[in-house]
C-alpha cells in the first residue's frame, strides 16, 4: 500500500510555505451551532470584565461559521474558533473547547479583516502549485481540508492555525 503525503499550509507575515507531514483528524463533540451558542454566551458573561475594545468589537457583530481546529501538540484538546463579523470582516474571535464548550480565550482585531487569513481554497491552490507530478496533483485535489495548530515558529497563536490536506486511510 502506498503512503500518501499530508500537505500543511502556513502563512506568516505574507510568506507562504507548504510542508509534508502526517496526522489524523479529531472529531469534535460539539456541533458548529453549539459552538456558536457557547461562544456568544461565554463572551457575554465575560464582557463586563474585559477591556472596552472587546465590547466595541462585539457590538452589532454576528457569529460566523465556527472553524474546528485540531491541536497537534495535545490531541485531546481540539477547539473551535468562532469569528464575530460585521459583514465579510471579522472583528472578534472567540475560542471554545470543542468537547465541553468551555471558553478558552478571545481576541479582538483592531482593524476588522477576513478570517481565516488563508481560505481553504487559497491553501488548496498553494498545495496544488507546490506539487509537480500529475498523479500527486490529483491526490492533493481530493484531499480533505483540516485546520490544525501547535505552537511553533510559524504560529505562536492558536487563532492562527494551519490548513492540512489529508486523504482518508486507504484512498489513493
Amino acid at each position: 500500500m502506498a503512503h500518501w503525503p499530508v500537505w500543511t499550509v502556513a502563512a506568516l507575515a505574507g510568506m507562504w510555505g507548504v510542508a509534508v507531514s502526517g496526522g489524523e483528524a479529531q472529531t469534535p463533540q460539539l456541533t458548529p451551532g453549539q459552538a456558536q451558542t457557547a461562544a456568544r454566551s461565554e463572551l457575554l458573561a465575560r464582557l463586563p470584565i474585559l477591556p472596552p475594545a472587546y465590547g466595541r468589537a462585539f457590538r452589532g457583530a454576528l457569529a460566523g461559521d465556527p472553524l474546528h481546529v485540531d491541536r497537534l501538540d495535545a490531541s485531546e484538546r481540539s477547539y473551535y474558533v468562532v469569528p464575530f463579523c460585521h459583514g465579510p470582516l471579522t472583528s472578534l474571535l472567540v475560542m471554545i473547547d470543542a468537547s465541553t464548550g468551555r471558553f478558552l480565550e478571545a481576541s479582538y482585531l483592531q482593524t476588522p479583516a477576513a478570517y481565516p487569513h488563508v481560505s481553504e481554497d487559497k491553501a488548496r491552490r498553494l498545495v496544488l502549485a507546490s506539487v509537480s507530478e500529475p498523479r500527486d496533483k490529483n491526490v492533493a485535489g481530493r484531499a480533505a481540508a483540516l485546520l490544525v495548530w501547535r505552537p511553533c515558529e510559524q504560529s505562536q497563536s492558536a487563532f492562527e492555525p494551519f490548513w492540512r490536506f489529508a486523504l482518508p486511510s486507504g484512498d489513493r
